[in-house]
Parts: C-alpha cells; structure tokens; sequence
C-alpha cells in the first residue's frame, strides 16, 4: 500500500528558525516549480484555517516572514521550496488566511543596485558610473572589471544583491555553476539608473546560443542555492527523459496548439541611439524554404552600442531567439498524475523537473495529428482536492535538433 503524501508549510524567520507549521487546507494549494530562464521565480499559494490552533496573531507576514513548503511521506519531511512570503489576504465570512509566496530568485527582481545616495552633482563628479564586463570604459577601473567570463558576469550579478553592503540580512544566496562552458569571455554593461533587474538580466545572458546558453533555477534542499547549468540541461542530441507519458493512466487531459515559426529571419538591436545600436541578423535557409520568409525583430536594453558586444552578446542572443524563433511554435499543455509517473514511487513527479526533458506520446486526435516528440519541461503547477488527490499541469517546449 502506498505511503500517503502529505505537504507542511514552516512559516520562519529571516534568520530560518521555525515560528510556527501548517497544514494547508488541501484543496486550496497550488505551488508551480518554473524554469527560471523561461519564466520566474517558483510560487506558492494556500489557505490556512482561522481556527488552526498554531495559529496566532502576526504569525507571519509579506517580507517580514519567510517560508519552507515540506512534503512529507512517512516520517520523511523534504523540503520542495522555500522564499518569502510575498502577501496574505483576509476576508470577513471565509474563515481562512490566504497565503501568497515566492522562492528564494525573487530577491533578484531587483535592479542592479548603483550607489543611489549621491547627489547629482556627486554622481556627474564621477568619470562613468556605469557597470563594465571587459568593455573599454576609460579610466574608471572600478567600475570596469576585466577579463571576464560568463561565471564572473553571473557571480557579480548575484553577489551585488547579496552583498553585506547592499544588505546586512540580505538571503545569502549560493550560486552553483554545473556544465563546462561558464569560462567563456564575455562583454557585458549595465548604465547607471537601469531599471532591468537582476533576474532578468540572468534571463537575456542565459538565452544566448551555446556555449553561452544555461538554464537555471532554486532549490530548497540545500537551502537558497541556484543552480545554473550550461550548456542547458537537455542536450537535444542525445536525450534522456525522465518521464515516459501516454496513454490514459498518465494524461488526463491535453491541450496542444500549434502556431507554426515565430519568424525565420530574426533581427536582435541592442540598446543605445542612432546608427550606433548594434545588431545582429540571424536565419535559416531551410525553414525560409518550407515557411516563407518571415522577418521579426525584437530589441533588447543591454548590451548598449559597442562592437565587442555586437560580436559577444548580440550575434549569440540572435542566435539563440532565431534558433527557437525558426522552428512551429507547439505548445502543450497536460494535465497528469503525478504519482502515477514512476511505477512504485508516488512522491517522484511532485520534485521539480524543469528544465529537464519527458516523452509524449499521444494518439487521440485520430487520424489528424499523432504527438510523439520529447518536450522541455518549463513548468510544473499542482494543485489539490479536498482529500489531497492532485493533478500536475506541465507546460512544455518541443525539442527540436
């Protein structure tokens, strides 16, 4: 007889000690594990009885309290994902608190944080308060660091938020760089007031075309680290699925749209003014012969104007959005079971798998449509009923050579 799996929510303080744990009521939580470069940071939402006699007053509150989501099978308690809590809502005949938060990437959806306490003429006394990765930036050398790689470019983002600095209880979160390609040089710069955040600076870096391209997400256990993998988890040659998915004992339900190519001439401008934005043009003559040729063009903030970045940053990010821009944009959505995924091992399919690749195979459209192809998993969201059946909807990306 299978081990019933149940979930906990620790409500902690910054410090990670716990103030108080949860049952959720079942049939209001939902968490969804996304893959950071395709989405955000990971979520989290429930309701907690009023009448829960751990309950008590303030127990927890939007940034003032963190959170530890557990799953518990036996006497095994595993955390799934921890972050802050980001809010809570009340209201008058419902009975319960709900409860909103977020994993630990959503302390990068902040700005690079530039010395905002200098006046103006401070700031203009500076010689360039802008930020430089191997860019020709003068003779301000703090604000320039050389021969950078990507891992150093990846590790100052990072470290810029979490430094004592910036703040003294600041998350201290643990970059893990996995894969070979994180020693390759790279121009980078942001300029003083930009308002991109860090996370989606992450985002523009890791979408750029191998050996630059990564995925990246949080886990909770070790708590607060970032994994970040690159070359990307799937090598699209040679794929390893960690689910098998068909037939009607795993798919309940599938939703699949096909859109065709986004474009199969795809133009990347940085930022900057004039003639002098760098560009990039990127196509595919064999999508061009079965498609049409079909041109769109999408801008980006950084890098800014320079011929270093036209050729590290701009060139690879054309290549990156081109390679997924060329090929029919399927979208498929399944609802599925996750404890039937793995014969024997009910708790397998609640860890998160993005980034990581499944099979589908699924014949019930008839005559007109067979799916059989492997799928990047870009999200997974759960959700429950009253007695704690759930149902997993994946969101996936088609996986083309």
């Amino acid at each position: 007889m299978a081990t019933p799996i149940q979930f906990l929510v620790q409500h902690l303080d910054h410090a990670g000690n716990t103030l108080l744990a949860m049952q959720p009521v079942m049939d209001s939580l939902e968490f969804t594990y996304n893959l950071a470069n395709m989405g955000g940071p990971s979520t989290i939402s429930c309701d907690f009885a009023l009448s829960d006699p751990a309950l008590y007053s303030d127990a927890f509150a939007p940034y003032k309290t963190d959170f530890e989501l557990d799953m518990v099978v036996g006497d095994t308690v595993m955390p799934l994902m921890k972050g802050p809590c980001t809010g809570y809502h009340l209201e008058s005949d419902q009975g319960v608190v709900s409860f909103a938060g977020k994993d630990w990437l959503h302390w990068l959806e902040q700005p690079y944080p530039f010395n905002y306490a200098l006046t103006v003429s401070q700031w203009l006394a500076l010689e360039d308060s802008n930020r430089y990765w191997n860019e020709n930036a003068g003779t301000n050398t703090d604000a320039v660091k050389f021969n950078a790689t990507q891992q150093v470019l990846v590790d100052d983002l990072i470290s810029a938020l979490i430094d004592a600095a910036y703040d003294s209880n600041a998350p201290a979160l643990a970059p893990v760089y996995l894969g070979s390609t994180w020693d390759r040089p790279i121009n980078y710069q942001i300029p003083w007031g930009d308002s991109t955040n860090i996370l989606d600076h992450l985002r523009t870096i890791s979408r750029m075309y191998d050996p630059y391209g990564f995925d990246f997400w949080c886990v909770a256990n070790p708590d607060k680290q970032v994994l970040l993998n690159g070359p990307r988890v799937v090598n699209p040659a040679s794929i390893a699925p960690v689910a098998i998915l068909t037939g009607s004992d795993k798919i309940l339900h599938i939703d699949y749209t096909n859109n065709g190519p986004r474009a199969t001439d795809t133009v990347v401008i940085g930022s900057g003014s004039g003639n002098g934005r760098p560009w990039y043009r990127d196509t595919y003559q064999p999508s061009r012969d079965q498609y049409r040729h079909w041109t769109r063009i999408t801008s980006i903030q950084n890098p800014r104007a320079s011929i270093t970045s036209t050729v590290d940053v701009v060139r690879n990010l054309a290549a990156g959005i081109g390679y997924f821009d060329r090929f029919p944009q399927k979208e498929l959505i399944l609802d599925i079971k996750p404890d039937a995924v793995m014969a024997g091992n009910e708790s397998f399919f609640y860890y998160p798998y993005t980034g990581f690749a499944v099979s589908v195979d699924y014949t019930g459209f008839g005559p007109f449509h067979h799916i059989v192809a492997y799928f990047y998993v870009t999200s997974q969201q759960f959700k429950f009923d009253a007695a704690g059946n759930s149902i997993c909807r994946l969101t996936l990306d088609q996986i083309y050579v």
